[in-house]
């Protein structure tokens, strides 16, 4: 897709120019403030490591006439849409344009081009070959359609599909379900993931459905072949299913730590005598928590991962070349970095480093914390903040 094609198919993230009002209920003189976005903003998510956080969004350019023609159907950038369902746009952060707003607004506003789109669809608006329909239900309905993305089986969304022909409805409607999925679709329709289902029954949560793509970084990435927009947007469930079972197997200590291989890799190449700050049973146990009562510990997961080796590569070649502390601390990005204020971190000289990258708010749970000893070695560990 060239540059036009991507301007246009873009849009800015203005979450941050919501103002704020006073709303009164009825004739009731009590209310509360609400946050207003911004005039003629439109829904949307930001796809963030494995999580997708709400966000507005108002286009940059024409999106209609770059949309495909399944988003100039169902879309909600396309205020005359053809389709009966409203799928709102999914942005990535690593595909984000930044520009300066003038000095009398401050700061910076986002671009991103859209990637994919963020909806419910019934089971009869998830059109699949008809070998492929099911008459299952419960979980057996919502394990049957995972199992069909697993093995990478096209699956659309498609509103009054006609049934006839070698495609149809994934399932009929019935009063035990699950009816509808709320699911991650590609420009044209595909179902990338499944991140919920319900409908006569309680809702069934996923298992960190988007932890199983792998996106490109590059807006490059987006392509436009034989007329139909391509999102290089790579499956990668059943290896990701994998690496869970082997993170189960590490929490049982069936895990060996990394080899000299993987820890060169991490290091950039460099051999470090003193052993790794981490092994690869460490990177998989169930993160600490800095205070008790934060509820049910949890693992590193989806941009997590990467995003701690990141840190972690930068501290090992820290203890090798520390005279080069300055070139290498460059290579955390853009990473918050703090010294520990409270308790015993502070009291021990321990240092905070953000596992993600722009500080993301409420995502932004895990870090890399760190302290130098009297050796002059690093020792290092995992944290969950928040």
């Amino acid at each position: 897709m060239d540059n036009t094609a991507i301007f246009n198919r873009s849009v800015w993230d203005v979450t941050g120019l919501a103002h704020d009002e006073w709303r009164t209920v009825g004739d009731n003189a009590h209310g509360r403030s609400v946050s207003v976005p911004l005039a003629g903003s439109i829904k949307g998510q930001l796809w963030l490591g494995s999580q997708l956080a709400p966000r507005d969004f108002r286009p940059r350019g024409d999106f209609q006439t770059y949309a495909t023609r399944w988003e100039q159907r169902y879309s909600v950038l396309i205020p005359d849409r053809t389709g009966k369902l409203d799928f709102v746009p999914v942005v990535s952060d690593r595909s984000r344009v930044s520009y300066n707003l003038p000095s009398i607004v401050g700061g910076t506003q986002n671009v991103y081009p859209v990637i994919a789109h963020y909806g419910t669809a019934s089971v009869m608006e998830i059109v699949v070959t008809r070998k492929f329909a099911t008459n299952t239900v419960l979980d057996d309905r919502r394990n049957a359609l995972e199992g069909l993305l697993d093995e990478d089986v096209e699956a659309y969304v498609e509103w009054g599909y006609p049934r006839y022909g070698d495609w149809g409805p994934f399932a009929d409607s019935n009063n035990v379900g699950p009816n509808n999925f709320t699911v991650l679709t590609d420009p044209d329709g595909r179902i990338l993931a499944i991140l919920g289902a319900f409908g006569n029954e309680p809702g069934l949560e996923s298992e960190d459905p988007l932890s199983y793509l792998a996106i490109a970084p590059a807006l490059l990435d987006l392509l436009k072949v034989g007329g139909r927009v391509v999102l290089r947007m790579a499956s990668q469930r059943a290896a990701r299913k994998a690496a869970l079972v082997a993170a189960k197997r590490a929490a049982l200590r069936d895990l060996e730590t990394l080899t000299e291989d993987e820890l060169k890799t991490i290091r950039g190449g460099a051999v470090n005598p003193k052993g790794p700050l981490m092994s690869a049973a460490d990177l998989n146990k169930e993160v600490p928590q800095i205070r008790d009562g934060m509820g049910v510990k949890r693992r590193l997961e989806g941009a997590e991962v990467p995003g701690a080796k990141q840190v972690l590569g930068v501290l090992e070649r820290l203890r090798l070349n520390p005279q080069d502390w300055e070139t290498i601390w460059k290579d955390l990005g853009k990473r918050r970095v703090k010294k520990m204020e409270f308790g015993a971190y502070a009291r021990d000289g321990w240092i905070e480093i953000d596992v993600l990258e722009h500080n993301p708010g409420g995502l932004n749970a895990m870090r890399v914390i760190f302290r130098v000893m009297k050796n002059g070695d690093i020792e290092a560990k995992l944290l969950q903040g928040h």
